[in-house]
């Protein structure tokens, strides 16, 4: 308690946003925390930062790590995603750029315990109504000034006619148009994907905040948000095409699609009721076959900023497929020709990839999914 007594108010209100931003998104016990991705989340400059470190040196430690070496080949004034890198060392950059910044370890879990114990830590909570709808402000705020730096070319993002690099956007630009067009991307998709219905950290805002705040959501660039994400990530667990990003889950049995109609954010689709604004999201025919597989269709943001979601859930056999899409005829017809295969699994040997093409071309025919049109729901309804 005194080590936060003695900070000055013009740096308080900044560190209990840093703090809530680290410890609201990520477990208490991943105490290392890299800076590039928190500091230009919410804002904060490399200066501001070093003050709020000076007034918790006691229960904070920056380490600071050489510079990293990268291959020979790369021009520093050009973006990281336009250079020719191999793959191997373009996961090897994007596993070692974030040590550019250093990275941040808090001493003892029991200074988390205490910022999270209203009893104890008092008017310096980071859990009090005031700092969450001051965080997802910030997030909000800082998700359109990104977003606002790119526009679309085809299904890639690039900086915005006027801005001269990406270094502008960040408030603790490393200073190389390689690594800071990176660490924009990096910094967008994070911001997003907090905002997101598939997140943990997301609930947190669920919590007591008014519905005319939740509304800003519907404002949000989606799918620059997944764009960004084909961007850094379109290798590994992840598939694309075009416009498309294709993910599997397996050995999971955890999706409740229920509880996000339960937030009351998203809500059903009804076509007959179409009008001129959205609210946020658009849900349409979800279907529980016998089995016990359950699909869903999903629109989310609106008009050139929007981005469809679809979802495919079988808890017996335990696995979670989804894709998020531009185009959702082209890539509803590549996922049915090849989601089998697209990740290379084994299937049963009793032919259950069989039963399952059967099952989804039935619901397909017995549902026909119908345009997700706008919505209008009255502000009132929208709450938690």
């Amino acid at each position: 308690m005194l080590i936060l007594q003695r900070v000055p108010s013009n740096i308080l209100s900044s560190m209990q946003l840093l703090l809530s931003r680290i410890f609201f998104h990520y477990p208490p016990e991943s105490y290392t925390t890299n800076l590039v991705t928190f500091c230009n989340e919410v804002g904060i400059s490399e200066r501001f930062f070093r003050d709020i470190y000076h007034h918790l040196r006691a229960v904070m430690s920056l380490h600071e790590f050489p510079s990293p070496t990268l291959d020979e080949t790369i021009d520093l004034e050009r973006s990281f995603f336009d250079q020719n890198l191999p793959s191997t060392s373009r996961l090897r950059h994007l596993q070692t750029l974030p040590r550019i910044y250093g990275a941040i370890a808090f001493h003892h879990k029991s200074f988390y315990e205490f910022l999270r114990d209203p009893a104890r830590s008092s008017s310096f909570s980071i859990i009090t109504p005031a700092i969450r709808q001051n965080l997802f402000d910030r997030l909000i705020q800082q998700h359109h000034h990104y977003a606002s730096s790119y526009v679309t070319q085809g299904t890639k993002l690039i900086l915005r006619p006027g801005i001269a690099s990406s270094s502008t956007t960040l408030s603790w630009p490393q200073g190389s148009e390689y690594v800071d067009s990176w660490a924009k991307a990096l910094v967008l998709l994070n911001i997003s994907s907090s905002l997101s219905y598939g997140q943990p950290g997301f609930r947190i805002f669920l919590e007591g905040l008014l519905a005319s705040s939740l509304q800003k959501l519907t404002e949000l660039d989606y799918r620059k948000y997944m764009l960004g994400s084909i961007m850094l990530y379109g290798t590994g667990v992840f598939r694309t095409i075009e416009g498309s990003q294709f993910n599997q889950i397996k050995d999971y049995a955890d999706f409740d699609p229920e509880a996000l109609e339960r937030t009351r954010i998203i809500r059903p689709c009804h076509p007959r009721l179409g009008s001129s604004r959205a609210i946020f999201a658009f849900y349409a025919v979800p279907r529980r076959k016998p089995s016990g597989k359950k699909f869903g269709l999903y629109k989310f943001g609106q008009g050139d900023k929007s981005m469809i979601w679809y979802w495919e859930f079988d808890k017996e056999k335990r696995y979670f497929r989804e894709f998020q899409t531009v185009n959702y005829e082209e890539a509803m017809a590549f996922y049915r020709a090849g989601k089998s295969t697209m990740w290379d699994l084994d299937e049963d040997e009793d032919g259950s990839n069989v039963e399952d093409k059967d099952v989804t071309q039935e619901w397909q025919r017995d549902n026909e999914v119908q345009p997700l049109v706008d919505v209008e729901i009255p502000s009132e309804t929208v709450g938690v």
